[in-house]
């Protein structure tokens, strides 16, 4: 699901790509198969960057507990129990996805006491990687890229 994922955001241009680790998260990468997993990840990066011609390889940053991610000024959580998107398109965002099972209630606590504002994804309960993909196209039609 995480290539797929990390594929289908290379190809919508994202700048970065941060994996996080929360309660729910099914199977984080155990150390010493890292670096293997990176070398993955970076291929399919480049991979994708060459089917879509984008010529801006994303940052793939090591993964990280939830709790110890550096949140930007406009970070966005994608949530079904909201219906609102707050985005302003003149600064850069962070959009979080949820593992399957989504946040925990604990994990969402963190995020709102950090101001990370909602997004709605509409009415469903998406996969990981389609959610993913909604997020950003959602935000890409904000940013005008579409």
């Amino acid at each position: 699901r995480l290539d797929w994922a990390l594929q289908k955001a290379t190809e919508l241009g994202v700048s970065a790509i941060q994996p996080i680790i929360t309660q729910f998260t099914d199977s984080p990468p155990k150390a010493d198969r890292l670096e293997k997993k990176r070398d993955h990840w970076k291929e399919i990066l480049v991979s994708a960057c060459e089917q879509s011609d984008n010529d801006w390889v994303p940052v793939l940053r090591e993964p990280r507990q939830l709790n110890e991610l550096a949140l930007p000024g406009q970070t966005i959580v994608a949530h079904p129990a909201t219906d609102s998107m707050q985005i302003n398109p003149d600064h850069e965002a962070l959009l979080l996805i949820g593992p399957e099972g989504g946040f925990s209630d604990a994990e969402l606590d963190f995020l709102y006491k950090k101001q990370v504002k909602p997004m709605s994804l509409g009415p469903r309960i998406l996969r990981t990687e389609t959610a993913a993909i909604v997020g950003l196209t959602l935000l890409g039609q904000q940013y005008g890229q579409y």
